[in-house]
């Protein structure tokens, strides 16, 4: 009796893995924050906020999770695989943590500020 082993079908994640890896050679993990935040605020990690104030973080590697600390001071909230956006709600300091897929860790200080 011959039995053979089913003939394996090639995985249908595989070209899309190698497009990420492809995007990701090329790109950094610096933000790319809104026009209305100033250079000095992107280059330090600290992204500023007013009260109800929404804006983009937008990366050139894709996220695999993202994380804040402090939920009531600032809403944050996947905007595709590349992007986050990010609410202020109350006054205070809150940190926002992003693993991106190829494992590293990058933290910022989003600092949001009353009206």
């Amino acid at each position: 009796m011959l039995i053979e082993r089913p003939k394996s079908r090639p995985a249908r994640w595989w070209p899309m893995l190698a497009a990420a890896l492809a995007v990701t050679a090329v790109g950094s993990y610096a933000p790319r924050v809104a026009a209305e935040s100033s250079a000095s605020s992107e280059s330090s990690g600290e992204v500023p906020l007013v009260v109800g104030q929404i804006k983009k973080l937008s990366f050139d590697k894709p996220m695999s999770r993202i994380a804040v600390g402090d939920p009531q001071v600032a809403d944050v909230r996947p905007d595709g695989d590349n992007g986050i956006v990010v609410t202020g709600k109350a006054h205070g300091k809150t940190t926002l943590l992003v693993w991106f897929d190829d494992g590293p860790r990058k933290a910022y200080l989003l600092n949001v500020k009353s009206r």
